[in-house]
């Protein structure tokens, strides 16, 4: 029985080019060195107890011994690479690849020579920088989920399967199997240890770059699952005005009162977000603005939008057509901004017109709604409104 990851429910924010390239790389590699034993395979090779080369800390992670070792390394990578490259994009993934390659085959190949055994002459594939990206898939997306797909022979009858994983179920199964493997071969360099060492330094990577606030897991990273209050389960903001921080609390109590903990700090990361938000709105990339959105409704940070930004936001919206999204913005800028929402009152009754079909709807806003101000613009729009869903509710 064998079985490969070949998906991921992770949120992907970005291609992952660099993947795939790495994934090239690895194949064009294994060609070049003969499956991994033609005459460059020793060129290739992390070598023990020869000395600190450094061009092997990174050639060696390109090497394989057929092709079993090749493909188990490159459904990892892949699908580690989705999840940590979808959250930070191409070039700080490849950076963050190079690093765990470079430190741990330097760690490697220094601790045999300061004394320590080696189950092999050398060592070659990606697996050490595989692990480290696991254990950083383990602390920034512990909750997604991994797909495999699995076979065996039954009576000579082949059988496929799939399941599912958490990622981090996957991490800590792969990174306590070698560790105990480790253990028991006495702390020998070999696979088993490299693969510990790689994860070692992928989980102290990541870890790193979450403390730093470098890379946004939207909440649900294992530091900020750890953090919350498991018996809450629906929550909300509301903005101490005296202190001018976001207080969490819970929605299904009807007061600000059932604070769970001050969470400015997360806050200003929302900020952060809307702040991206608004540079990508004016530049009008459609895919950069659905993309940033969705981030922030991800966080449940909208109550950050300004007029501004609702206005901005649902120009665009109109302009692409997304008429659904558009009428929820057009309400909140009903709700939260009545004294300037004249002109978006009407659209939103035109909508409700030309895209819902719902004259009724709209008549009724339109005879309840106070307006800001009560120009000749507006008062001969409001007319026509009035006469099109007459007009529609009479034709049936």
């Amino acid at each position: 029985m064998f079985f490969f990851p070949y998906s991921t429910d992770a949120p992907i924010y970005y291609p992952p080019i660099g993947t795939i390239l790495l994934i090239v790389a690895n194949v064009v590699c294994f060609q070049l060195t003969g499956h991994g034993e033609g005459e460059l395979t020793e060129t290739f090779m992390l070598e023990f107890g020869e000395g600190l080369h450094p061009l092997e800390w990174i050639s060696c992670h390109f090497l394989h011994f057929g092709w079993m070792h090749l493909l188990g390394n490159m459904f990892f990578l892949y699908i580690y690479g989705l999840i940590i490259e979808g959250k930070i994009g191409t070039i700080p993934f490849l950076a963050l690849y190079f690093v765990i390659c470079w430190v741990g085959a330097s760690l490697a190949q220094a601790l045999v020579l300061w004394g320590q055994d080696a189950a092999a002459p050398g060592a070659g594939g990606a697996s050490l920088a595989v692990f480290g990206l696991m254990m950083i898939s383990f602390l920034w997306a512990p909750r997604n989920e991994i797909s495999f797909v699995g076979a065996y022979v039954l009576m000579i009858v082949p059988r496929v399967f799939t399941f599912e994983v958490t990622v981090l179920w996957v991490g800590f199964w792969y990174f306590t199997l070698n560790l105990f493997t480790a253990w028991l071969e006495e702390f020998t360099m070999g696979s088993a240890l490299a693969h510990v060492l790689g994860g070692v330094i992928g989980g102290g990577l990541g870890a790193l770059l979450l403390k730093l606030d470098w890379v946004d897991c939207e909440g649900w990273d294992v530091f900020s699952l750890m953090s919350r209050d498991p018996t809450k389960k629906s929550l909300a903001w509301y903005k101490d005005h005296e202190a001018d921080t976001y207080i969490e609390y819970n929605h299904e109590v009807d007061r600000p009162g059932a604070v769970i903990r001050d969470t400015t700090g997360s806050r200003k990361k929302d900020e952060r977000l809307v702040s991206k938000f608004r540079k990508v709105l004016a530049e009008g990339d459609r895919e950069a603005v659905f993309k940033s959105y969705e981030k922030i409704r991800s966080r449940q940070c909208e109550d950050l939008f300004e007029w501004d930004d609702l206005d901005a936001l649902v120009k665009f919206l109109i302009k692409h057509q997304e008429w659904d999204e558009a009428m929820k913005q057009l309400e909140q800028i009903v709700s939260r901004f009545p004294d300037r929402s004249s002109r978006h009152q009407l659209k939103l009754c035109e909508l409700f017109i030309v895209h819902r079909k719902h004259p009724a709807e709209a008549l009724h806003r339109l005879a309840e709604m106070e307006f800001d101000e009560w120009d000749d613009k507006i008062t001969r729009n409001r007319e026509k409104l009035i006469a099109r869903a007459e007009q529609l509710m009479a034709g049936g």
